[in-house]
């Protein structure tokens, strides 16, 4: 809640202060019915995030912008909302084209804002956000993941990851996913001592 986060701060009330929130958010912030998909606010055009202006997108058509792919799952989601309850946060994510002809992923979020006397929801308060670069990083990590695994998988060489307190991690082919017949929990028992343990004392 604001009162729980703002520690005794009266927040001022006022349109003034509202509009300069909204102005230093980098996502769009919008207001929009479910039942028309009319934007009723924006704190900014939501064309910027994709480059085109608001009159373009009009003239296009902002579903023939989304992925082929995703439309599915994008449609599903306006369906979903007809039936968001109060206390939901709905998501999606979505590729859609940008104007120089990129493909950019969006993130929508949205709350229940008004319904009316049928219980239906006739506003909802959301917020659109570029997740370009955090799709990128996570392909990114799956992929040195994978490459990481491929060497885990190949190599006939142990992989020990340790420090003051001992053995961490233990990478081992799939044949033998043991040290000198120790398991990674044994190894971890032995704590600090575990090279004293292991390798001859001429060798250490």
């Amino acid at each position: 809640m604001v009162e729980e986060q703002s520690r005794g701060f009266d927040l001022p009330d006022s349109p003034q202060f509202l509009g300069r929130v909204l102005h230093c958010l980098p996502s769009v912030v919008y207001i929009v019915d479910p039942r028309t998909h009319e934007h009723l606010f924006s704190n900014r055009d939501s064309g910027q995030l994709l480059g085109y202006s608001a009159a373009e997108i009009a003239a296009i058509g902002f579903t023939n912008l989304i992925h082929p792919d995703d439309l599915g799952t994008f449609h599903r989601y306006l369906q979903h909302t007809h039936s968001v309850a109060d206390d939901e946060t709905s998501e999606v994510e979505y590729r859609v084209r940008h104007k120089d002809g990129s493909w950019r992923w969006q993130r929508l979020r949205e709350n229940v804002l008004t319904r009316d006397a049928t219980g239906a929801a006739t506003q909802l308060v959301g917020m659109a956000e570029d997740v370009t670069g955090l799709k990128r990083s996570e392909q990114e990590l799956v992929e040195s993941k994978r490459f990481v695994e491929s060497i885990l998988t190949t190599t006939p060489n142990y992989i020990i990851v340790y420090g003051p307190e001992g053995v961490a991690e233990l990478f081992a082919h799939r044949q033998d996913p043991t040290l000198m017949g120790h398991s990674l929990d044994e190894l971890r028992e032995m704590g600090p001592e575990f090279l004293a343990r292991l390798v001859h004392p001429d060798d250490l």
